[in-house]
């Protein structure tokens, strides 16, 4: 057999959605809160999980307007930490974010707050956080607490509707 030739849009990971298409895709799949996993706190103690099982340790959110805080991390370690703060159906959140290429964006940012001016990211672009609850840790409650985590950032450029016009 000679050599077969791929060309760059030949072959397409299972699951990709084209950019026109996602707003619809994902809409369903968006959380409203005002609660994550069952409550308003960055973490769920392990034991709330004994009467019932978590349904999913993954859920996806679209904040209004995130807060993109420059931190030094709160596990005691000197190292900088990217943390997402916003608002959801009014319960306030502030959660580590792990997506590497989020945070390489966040590399050009200086320690504090920033809005989504300061990462390029525009008034007609769509911001979706995938949050995770990560492993039981059990260093602060020997009963184990799972901390909630954005273990995603998709960002959709020009995708927010135009509003609707009289």
């Amino acid at each position: 057999m000679g050599n077969v030739g791929l060309g760059p849009n030949s072959l397409k990971p299972s699951g990709q959605v084209e950019l026109v298409n996602a707003p619809p895709v994902l809409k369903p799949l968006i959380r409203r809160g005002p609660d994550l996993f069952g409550s308003t706190r960055d973490r769920e103690d392990l034991s709330a999980f004994d009467s019932q099982s978590a349904m999913t340790s993954l859920t996806l959110l679209e904040p209004e307007s995130p807060i993109w805080e420059i931190v030094t991390s709160f596990r005691g370690r000197s190292e900088r930490q990217i943390r997402a703060r916003f608002s959801l159906s009014g319960a306030e959140y502030s959660l580590p974010i792990t997506d590497p290429q989020w945070e390489a964006r966040c590399k050009v940012l200086g320690y504090g707050a920033h809005t989504n001016f300061s990462l390029l990211v525009e008034n007609v672009d769509r911001v979706f956080l995938v949050v995770s609850l990560e492993e039981p840790d059990f260093s602060n409650n020997p009963a184990g607490e799972c901390f909630k985590t954005v273990v995603g950032v998709i960002l959709l450029p020009g995708a927010k509707e135009a509003p609707a016009r009289d």
